[in-house]
């Protein structure tokens, strides 16, 4: 183990500070990780039937600078590492947007 704690972890251990609202996209983004790094911001908001400040403050909860950086993260850990390791964080996080 690297010590790193997974997206899932994160998530899981910050549940129970959540708002209800937070938790509603907790749910959503936990019952579908492998494939919440591919939505934008309002797709996410609206499948989990909360606005789009709600989610901001869920990744931000997170410890997360805002949404393209959580996308970024769970897009990177589905890959491995592997889009990290091929292109500088910038590149890599545009590239996801």
């Amino acid at each position: 183990m690297t010590g790193t704690i997974s997206n899932e972890e994160k998530i899981k251990g910050a549940y129970a500070s959540l708002r209800a609202s937070e938790k509603k996209v907790a749910d959503y983004v936990l019952d579908r990780l492998n494939d919440v790094g591919h939505l934008s911001i309002a797709e996410l908001s609206a499948g989990a039937k909360v606005s789009q400040p709600t989610v901001i403050r869920f990744v931000r909860a997170l410890g997360f600078g805002g949404y393209r950086e959580f996308k970024y993260a769970l897009l990177r850990e589905k890959r491995g590492g592997a889009a990290e390791k091929a292109l500088p964080a910038a590149a890599a996080v545009e590239l996801f947007h």
